[in-house]
């Protein structure tokens, strides 16, 4: 029986390209494929927000791009980073061409950049767009094939740190 992690990765380079609706905004149930996602506004002003997210085991989301910058930092666990942009040699990547972002680990994602995650194992990521995200602002209790949630309780999403 192949393992969790090789799953993942395979549906990590099978993300498709764009997502229905596209162009504009992502919806919740087109981005988050599997898995579950909680995250807090930790800041919002017009020039930039600052989201903290804990991502369970097996958390998928397919490949989205934003109308703004995007700097995501690993605090734990692992991000699989599907990205039309060449990182250089700063990560190592997986047979599938997937970025293996680890603890420290931060990316820039250029605004229009297409990417898409895969988290192989229960992990927290730090997200500040600029200029601010309204796209995660309205995202509902479940959605029909993950869960997410909103908190204005930060301390749910910084428990596990």
């Amino acid at each position: 029986m192949r393992n969790s992690l090789a799953v993942l990765s395979e549906i990590s380079a099978r993300l498709p390209d764009h997502l229905p609706g596209e162009p504009g905004p992502a919806t919740p149930d087109d981005m988050l494929l599997a898995g579950r996602a909680t995250k807090c506004l930790m800041m919002s002003e017009p020039e930039i927000s600052v989201y903290r997210w804990v991502l369970a085991e097996g958390t998928v989301f397919a490949k989205h791009s934003h109308p703004g910058h995007e700097l995501m930092i690993v605090s734990r666990g692992i991000m699989e980073l599907s990205l039309n942009e060449d990182l250089g040699s700063r990560f190592e990547k997986n047979a599938n061409g997937s970025y293996i972002i680890g603890v420290g680990g931060m990316v820039t994602v250029a605004a229009g950049t297409k990417h898409g995650a895969v988290f192989s194992v229960e992990s927290t990521l730090l997200t500040i767009h600029i200029p601010r995200s309204e796209e995660y602002e309205s995202w509902p209790t479940e959605n029909r094939t993950a869960t997410s949630e909103n908190t204005d309780d930060c301390s749910l999403a910084n428990s596990k740190d």
